[in-house]
């Protein structure tokens, strides 16, 4: 969220000048104490009082708005700031919010919305006006923009791809906030009532459909529904909420006569339920850990987002209306008059960080946190003496942990890729730079509901240099720890022992400080059948799929999908042999054909009693090696053979049925000799199959032109891929233009996602860590393919509906 929550409407244009902050550590843990945190100033902010701020995670580089309507970038970095031009707003309480997928940024006053691109053009909208604005927000996958207009009761929706409002929602009170749960598409809105028993939260949905071209407008509706009844009266005038982008729990601390009520909102239960925490201010989420944080006087609660059990941890000051949930390092940072406090998510323990200056004490209202979710790196805006400063705990001198990440089939340092239980999951220990002898390790896993067991590390782990950035594209640079069947729930792993061999250093027994806390969502299940189709061609032999196609596929699925069982059977169809000597593309069956007979098994087994969420993809084998190389496998000189789905359903459906074909890894087909592992097969199943899960091609969002049109593909390599530049792989139809990353990489850049195969031992296929820049999502056409964050996430939400769906 962009909005600076509570503490922007008590926002004093106070003048003074930058003096000097001294900070002082408090109440170090032992295994803390060599990383004493340090809040250095990155920059002098201007005079005006600041209305709003916002962190572009791409660009590391933070946007400000102020009373006077200027709109300031700050680059930390280099350490400077600059207004951007040609971009004046009214005074007042100008809005940001920024979307680090397209790398735009959003701001709105009274005149109504600006839309600020990367390369600096501005295009704005008269047609959204604010008597006062209270939250504006931007879905970073379809790029709406959401503008909460608390004084007129109303939301709009606005396309940020053409800046045309949508739709508006009419609301029937007054709230202080909106709360997103962007990949449900719904948002919550906290309302504070004057009295009685009132609704606290109004729930609101958005239908869209995106902008498709110029003949296809985009679209959209929003619908409001209460949720959930207070059992207090209701007075204040500020509400707190946030999602668990895991779980999809939403949690809110609403206001009322004397207390307030932390309450949970399950939507899949439609349930509600009231934590009794005293006083909630603001609140912060892990969802890695299933954890809520709320500022509770002078405590932080501890919510076990399982259990709703408590915790309070105490500060020994009151907090204000600021935490900041740091994922990467499992770390809540707080803050109060005079100080910051950083709690330990793993450890419960607190470290202070007090400041002070000429002026005074560090004001509570006038320091607010924000924080980058993929590096754990913080900043605090504080307004009194107008000073942007940066909040570093250094790495140790040491060689020991400096962070751990859990992974399945991809994921970021913040853990924003969910964990399924029963999936093989690798836990790499990355250890701080420095000269020493080769390291092993021994990995404690401590599940919530079982007893705990040890696993020792893959392999040794040579001493490096490199930045943590460039650590995690090589598993050779991290100790590496397999679970092979993780239990569903909670789970700790934490360093048991850390061994250099020789080392003067020897073995070091690590604490609090090498463990992460990570939540396993309930085992999912596949289930698939393929039918292998032969066919005959002339006097050529008969071919069909081989052992190993079916074997790779089933590997590659059960690897990168998010699935951890797979339900596999394999039938056959033998085509009649065809006696025609001059080869058509016509003359053998082409994709379509080959998901109708697919689609015909299918029917058949299901009237025989097979499972109805059970889908079927059709495979058939291309054999290039064969001359004359027949035509009908040939795609723009390079006979590699494409697939195909009966439809790209927008609902759940497991008969859509796909088709595909398989060949062997050989550089005649130079689309795929980046391939070595036997078979071409596996990802374009996946590919095919992702398609009947409703997956759309992931093209780059460039490939639509400024004028809004579709850019036309002037030249075409020997793979099928379209070379106008700079589209050196985008697809020329069906592309889904929400996709976050350029060139359809599995990540913007090295800091981001990162691929990983964690191999097959039975197919002698290693665990690899797949470059986030050189891996592209399985759902393009580009080469070194695997399934990026994005994908994973919805074709996770899609196996989800299907598995609720009726066996028979």
């Amino acid at each position: 969220m962009s909005f600076i929550e509570g503490a922007s409407l008590r926002l004093a244009r106070t003048a003074g000048a930058l003096a000097y902050l001294a900070f002082i550590a408090l109440a170090f843990e032992p295994a803390q104490a060599q990383q004493t945190p340090t809040l250095s100033l990155v920059v002098a902010l201007p005079e005006d009082a600041i209305t709003d701020f916002a962190l572009n995670q791409q660009t590391n580089k933070l946007y400000l708005t102020d009373v006077s309507g200027k709109v300031s970038v700050v680059d930390p970095a280099a350490k400077t700031i600059s207004t951007i031009s040609g971009l004046a707003l009214p005074g007042g309480q100008a809005r940001l919010a920024i979307n680090p997928a397209q790398n735009k940024v959003y701001v709105v006053s009274s005149d109504g919305v600006a839309g600020i691109t990367s390369g600096g053009q501005v295009a704005k909208t008269d047609r959204v006006k604010s008597s006062f604005v209270t939250a504006l927000l931007v879905d970073p996958l379809t790029d709406q923009v959401f503008h909460l207009d608390a004084s007129a009761k109303r939301l709009t929706q606005i396309d940020g791809f053409t800046m045309t409002p949508l739709a508006t929602q009419s609301l029937a009170d007054s709230p202080q906030a909106i709360v997103p749960d962007f990949r449900n598409h719904t948002y919550y809105a906290p309302v504070p009532l004057p009295s009685g028993l009132a609704t606290p939260v109004i729930r609101i949905t958005s239908e869209t459909t995106p902008w498709n071209g110029p003949n296809s407008p985009a679209s959209a509706t929003l619908s409001a529904t209460p949720i959930g009844t207070s059992r207090y009266p209701l007075f204040a005038a500020s509400s707190f909420g946030a999602v668990n982008s895991v779980t999809r729990k939403a949690y809110f601390a609403i206001a009322n006569s004397g207390a307030r009520s932390l309450i949970a909102y399950d939507p899949t239960t439609e349930g509600v339920a009231f934590i009794d925490v005293p006083s909630p201010a603001s609140i912060g989420i892990n969802p890695v850990t299933n954890r809520v944080y709320a500022a509770s006087g002078s405590r932080i609660a501890v919510v076990d987002g399982y259990s709703r059990s408590v915790a309070f941890v105490e500060i020994g000051q009151t907090l204000s209306e600021n935490i900041w949930v740091d994922t990467v390092h499992d770390r809540v940072f707080a803050t109060g008059v005079g100080f910051v406090a950083i709690l330990d998510g793993a450890t419960n323990s607190v470290v202070k960080v007090e400041a002070r200056n000429g002026a005074g004490v560090l004001e509570p209202y006038q320091a607010s946190i924000v924080g980058h979710p993929g590096t754990g790196e913080l900043y605090l805006i504080e307004r009194l003496n107008k000073a942007l400063m940066r909040l570093s705990i250094p790495e140790p001198a040491n060689p020991v942990v400096s962070s751990i990440e859990v992974a399945q089939s991809v994921q970021d340092l913040a853990q924003s890729v969910p964990l399924l239980a029963g999936k093989p999951t690798v836990v790499r220990v990355y250890v701080s730079p420095g000269s020493y002898g080769s390291l092993t390790g021994v990995l404690t896993v401590t599940p919530d509901n079982g007893p705990a067991f040890d696993i020792s590390s893959a392999a040794t782990m040579a001493s490096t240099t490199d930045a943590l950035s460039d650590r995690r594209q090589d598993l050779a640079k991290s100790l590496n720890f397999v679970i092979a069947n993780p239990p569903e729930g909670r789970i700790r792993v934490s360093l048991k022992t850390l061994s250099a061999g020789w080392s003067p250093w020897g073995q070091s027994m690590c604490t609090g400080a090498c463990s992460r806390t990570v939540s396993l969502q309930p085992p999912l299940e596949m289930r698939l059948t393929v039918v292998g189709v032969s066919y005959q061609y002339g006097s050529f032999a008969r071919k069909a799929p081989r052992d190993l196609d079916y074997n790779l596929l089933q590997s590659w699925l059960k690897r990168a999908y998010p699935i951890s069982t797979l339900t596999f059977s394999k039938l056959q169809h033998d085509r009649p042999a065809d006696a025609a000597t001059s080869p058509t593309p016509a003359a053998l069956f082409d994709c379509k054909w080959a998901a109708d007979r697919a689609a015909e098994y299918r029917t058949r087994d299901i009237g025989r009693g097979t499972d109805k969420r059970t889908r079927y993809y059709a495979l058939a084998f291309a054999d290039v090696s064969s001359a004359p190389k027949l035509p009908a496998l040939d795609v723009n000189g390079s006979f590699f053979a494409g697939g195909c789905s009966g439809k790209i359903p927008t609902s759940p459906d497991p008969s859509v049925t796909a088709a595909g074909w398989t060949g062997a890894s050989t550089t005649l087909i130079p689309s795929v000799a980046w391939d070595q592992d036997g078979s071409w097969g596996d990802w374009n199943a996946a590919h095919e199959i992702g398609h009947s899960l409703g997956r759309r091609h992931a093209g780059p969002v460039s490939f639509l032109n400024p004028a809004g049109e579709w850019a036309p593909c002037t030249a075409i390599d020997q793979t099928g891929r379209c070379t106008t530049p700079p589209y050196p792989c985008a697809v020329t139809d069906g592309a889904d233009r929400h996709y976050p990353n350029p060139g359809s990489q599995l990540a913007a850049d090295k800091g981001g996602f990162v691929g990983y195969d964690l191999g097959d031992t039975s197919l002698g296929l290693p665990m690899k860590a797949l470059s986030g820049t050189q891996y592209h999502d399985v759902m393009s056409y580009c080469d070194y393919q695997w399934i990026s964050a994005y994908t994973y996430m919805g074709l996770l939400d899609r196996l989800r509906a299907e598995s609720a769906l009726p066996p028979r």
